[in-house]
């Protein structure tokens, strides 16, 4: 709250400068790009917090989670979006049920995270697709220019991007999470059977015991 608060109330009063000039005017273009740059901020804040919440262990309670929850949950905030809209595709391959062992909040933030990149680095108005396996394997493919394999070594690494756009801290904050829970987060680009894109893949441990009779 501390840093979310100062922010969200300058931004307020920037938005509020903004709608009480006329379009056009010099001085509700600066306000506007004020606006801008807070909104800015404040994204690059809320991704420094969720990296802190990851590397202080926020992921360290294991428990049954079933992966397709807060898959369809995050895709839906995603697909509510102008920009993405029918753009994310996901194949279930019909599992009703992927039960892995994780933390349902931490696991929500990596698929935001996952999600948020392929938006931000995949070409324009292509297919976002995201397909899980009954194995709990999770693989989120996007088009766009392919990633020298330096560069792509480097990327789950804090604020290191992709093309100079973004924090730098969506692929690190993932990476932060599944070494947590014991998963594993590899980056394929090309994308498989694509010839450009990238491809995150992140390996969760299948839960067995799920659907096992209480003693």
């Amino acid at each position: 709250h501390e840093l979310r608060t100062p922010i969200a109330a300058a931004l307020a009063q920037g938005q509020l400068l903004a709608a009480r000039l006329p379009p056009g005017h010099a001085e509700r273009d600066q306000a506007e790009a004020m606006v801008e740059g807070l909104r800015q901020l404040a994204r690059r804040i809320e991704k420094l917090l969720q990296l802190a919440r990851a590397e202080a262990g926020v992921a360290l309670r294991l428990e049954p989670v079933d992966l397709l929850v807060p898959l369809y949950l995050v895709a839906e905030e995603f697909t509510a979006r102008p920009d993405v809209g029918a753009r994310l595709r996901i194949d279930d391959g019909g599992i009703e049920q992927l039960m892995v062992a994780g933390d349902l909040d931490a696991l929500a933030i990596a698929l935001r995270n996952l999600i948020e990149n392929a938006v931000r680095h995949g070409a324009a108005g292509a297919p976002i697709d995201i397909a899980v396996s009954e194995a709990g394997v999770l693989r989120v493919t996007s088009s766009g220019p392919v990633v020298p394999a330096d560069r792509l070594a480097e990327l789950s690494r804090p604020f290191v991007s992709h093309g100079g756009r973004g924090s730098g801290l969506g692929l690190s904050i993932v990476a932060a999470i599944a070494e947590q829970i014991g998963a594993q987060l590899t980056l394929h680009s090309p994308a498989p059977r694509q010839p450009d894109g990238i491809q995150a893949v992140l390996a969760l441990t299948p839960n067995q015991d799920h659907d096992a009779a209480p003693e």
